[in-house]
């Protein structure tokens, strides 16, 4: 694995979102992204909340990847999803680059800002320029 898009759960704890619509955008989030050749990633903490240990729960019954440690492998690009709020680094030993988001309270993660970026530097990395 060279890249990863990685979820912290925090980005999908907020009340005032539908769980339903936040597991089926991220079922699609993982297919748009598998055809890019980009793992999609959830990690919970083992100390996560009960709310939080139900995602990942949830989410491990559509056959998505949850984490709880950090990734031992070196990546070139991490696009790092997490809650507002929320500081903790990505959960990777060695990154050359990351891209963080931060997911404002009551609002839905912004899924397609994450695919642009993927897609940029997917075409970048397979299309690089002559200069």
């Amino acid at each position: 694995m060279r890249e990863a898009v990685i979820v912290h759960v925090s980005a999908l704890c907020d009340p005032l979102l539908d769980a339903d619509d936040l597991f089926y955008a991220l079922v699609h989030l993982e297919r748009a992204l598998r055809s890019w050749g980009v793992p999609l990633l959830i990690y919970v903490p083992g100390e996560a909340s009960p709310y939080a240990q139900w995602w990942a729960a949830y989410l491990e019954s559509a056959a998505l990847r949850v984490i709880d440690e950090p990734l031992d492998e070196r990546l070139r690009q991490v696009w790092w999803i997490r809650g507002w709020g929320c500081d903790d680094a990505p959960p990777v030993r060695r990154a050359d680059r990351v891209r963080g988001f931060a997911v404002e309270p009551g609002a839905e993660p912004r899924w397609g800002s994450v695919l642009d970026e993927v897609s940029r530097y997917r075409a970048a990395m397979t299309f690089p320029s002559s200069e």
